[in-house]
């Protein structure tokens, strides 16, 4: 009777440390960093007319590529860190897209490539996620983010490009989208090797190979 009692108590115990952790780690400034980064991105995207939009749009993505940073530098980086800002990233790129689309602020072809990309990583993700306990198998690869890097670099010019042809600046305009088309470009091969490496992860189910994981 009091073995059973003290198993009781045990398990009461590990599901309050386990309650505890994940506040713990959901509670953090990467993760406001992230929701407030993904909240003015989404804003901005449908405002991209105004330099306000662009404004916002820019500083959005920019919190969301700085809170990886900041979580390591905090000590406070985690599984339901990555997974918040895995999520946020994917939905505010997705509804990015989307307004640009729309907007015609860039290229068909363009939109269409990063969004099946971002499609096939997180689809490839999710699945090397629900296969493995080891939290490496989630995280971005270094081609990964500096692909995504390139594709935000172009997306900022387009929308950028799109912001000053409303506003009466066409030669600005020009330039940007001609910054656009070439950091597009530079940005394929990376993808490629990213998407290939995290289509790797979900069939084999481990990091074979050389482009090491965010730690």
């Amino acid at each position: 009777m009091e073995e059973s009692r003290e198993l009781v108590l045990s398990s009461e115990a590990d599901s309050d440390d386990g309650i505890t952790a994940l506040i713990r780690d959901a509670l953090t400034i990467p993760n406001a960093m992230s929701l407030a980064g993904g909240k003015l991105t989404w804003d901005g995207a449908e405002n991209l007319e105004e330099v306000s939009g662009l404004v916002r749009v820019i500083i959005g993505r920019t919190l969301d590529v700085a809170d990886g940073a900041v979580a390591r530098a905090t000590g406070q980086t985690s599984d339901v860190g990555a997974a918040v800002d895995a999520i946020t990233d994917k939905v505010v790129t997705l509804k990015l897209l989307y307004e640009m689309l729309k907007k015609g602020a860039a290229p068909k072809s363009v939109i269409g490539t990063i969004a099946v990309l971002n499609t096939t990583n997180a689809i490839a993700t999710g699945i090397a996620n629900c296969r493995s306990e080891h939290k490496g198998e989630t995280r971005p690869t270094t081609s990964g983010k500096l692909a995504m890097a390139g594709e935000m670099l172009a997306l900022f010019a387009y929308a950028g490009a799109h912001t000053a042809e409303q506003n009466g600046k066409p030669k600005l305009a020009k330039t940007l989208r001609g910054v656009g088309h070439t950091a597009f470009i530079a940005s394929l091969p990376l993808a490629a090797h990213a998407s290939w490496t995290y289509i790797k992860r979900a069939i084999f189910g481990n990091n074979s190979d050389d482009d090491t994981p965010e730690a």
